[in-house]
């Protein structure tokens, strides 16, 4: 296992990533947030595109991993689809890369290739995003160093988790509608090898809403 991963071993990554339209959108707003996470224990940091990257980096001592979106001409967004991608959010200072390893992807270099030279060219682990146990395999069996299940559901699929940790021997990230500590803990007692949480620790408007949607359920049950 690749020692940067190995830092993370049941850790908390703390993912400080905000859209064109927040409020705290800027590289200068992420790195406070992301020097914050370090403060509070965070074992690492994900951040979104070079700018934000090459701040975090300079700010933080633990592991950052990087992704970069990539527009389409058709307007689709893709993380990190392309080799020179990868090599830009390196140059800032990532020390994993987050790449998107859908099969169906249409997009930028295929999953194999990218892997295999942002492995030889530039010396860095990657986690590779994943839909399903097959999605898995074909990530681990093209070098991935981590993969990560996404799906649909606004909250942890824990069934897709405890089924691609059964699938794949490399360790396998927990990311994606963890609100609570006990559901960062369950999928921790499943076998994730460490968890990624961004929105309920990073995004205040975000957090903001599910407390006032939780307040205004409260009184209509009463």
């Amino acid at each position: 296992m690749h020692p940067t991963i190995e830092r993370l071993r049941r850790g908390l990554i703390v993912s400080c990533m905000a859209t064109d339209d927040e409020p705290l959108h800027g590289p200068m707003f992420m790195a406070a947030m992301a020097l914050a996470a370090e403060q509070g224990g965070a074992v690492g940091i994900k951040a979104r595109d070079r700018q934000d990257v090459a701040l975090v980096s300079r700010l933080v001592r633990i592991p950052v991993m990087g992704m970069q979106v990539v527009i389409d001409p058709l307007g689709k967004r893709w993380v990190t689809p392309t080799f020179e991608a990868a090599k830009a959010i390196v140059d800032a200072g990532a020390e994993i890369v987050a790449i998107q390893g859908l099969a169906s992807r249409t997009f930028g270099d295929p999953a194999p290739v990218l892997i295999g030279r942002v492995h030889d060219e530039l010396g860095k682990p990657l986690m590779v995003d994943v839909s399903s146990v097959e999605e898995a395999r074909a990530a681990e069996a093209a070098g991935a160093d981590m993969v990560r299940p996404v799906y649909k559901s606004p909250s942890p699929d824990f069934g897709l988790l405890e089924m691609v940790i059964a699938a794949v021997s490399c360790p396998v990230v927990g990311e994606g509608g963890y609100w609570t500590p006990e559901e960062a803990v369950r999928a921790l007692d499943l076998g994730v090898h460490c968890l990624v949480v961004g929105t309920a620790i990073t995004r205040p408007g975000q957090i903001t809403k599910h407390w006032v949607e939780a307040i205004g359920r409260g009184r209509v049950l009463r």
